[in-house]
């Protein structure tokens, strides 16, 4: 099903894939059983805008576009702390890993374009409180264009 633009509001659903050691983590902003096994949960509370920082003519300085990403922390049962042994566990390490944010409605996995691609940022990128579990994702772009250039004279 292609999405209907024509419509009073959108009723786009937001998948999350987190490419982890132990293999890929699936979130979305409901529960998803698409054709072909795959399955997201159901734990996204919200995605943020995606932000670029500019800076003056005589300061030149580009930051890569980052979105922030809320997932919910509170188990089945109601407690807090559903990510808290994935995170502190040593089998995984969340920071710069690879992170594919995509927005799209249906059930085929077809109907879903890609709207983000990043890694989880290295220093504070992953905040935790007792009921949701923020993570900051930099663009992939950012290590491609940090890599110094020669200056350029005319």
């Amino acid at each position: 099903m292609a999405t209907d633009f024509a419509k009073t509001s959108l009723g786009l659903v937001m998948l999350l894939d987190i490419e982890l050691a132990s293999g890929t983590l699936r979130y979305a902003t409901e529960d998803k059983p698409f054709v072909g096994g795959n399955f997201y949960e159901g734990r996204i509370a919200g995605v943020q805008g995606i932000t670029e920082e500019l800076s003056t003519l005589l300061r030149p300085l580009q930051r890569q576009g980052t979105v922030t990403v809320l997932l919910d922390n509170i188990t089945a049962a109601g407690a807090s702390g559903f990510f808290d042994s994935s995170i502190d566990g040593a089998t995984d390490f969340w920071p710069n890993t690879t992170v594919t944010i995509r927005a799209g409605e249906g059930l085929t996995f077809a109907d879903y374009s890609t709207v983000f691609q990043g890694r989880i940022r290295l220093k504070d990128g992953i905040r935790r409180t007792l009921d949701t579990l923020e993570l900051v994702i930099e663009d992939r772009r950012a290590r491609e264009l940090s890599v110094p250039m020669p200056p350029t004279l005319f």
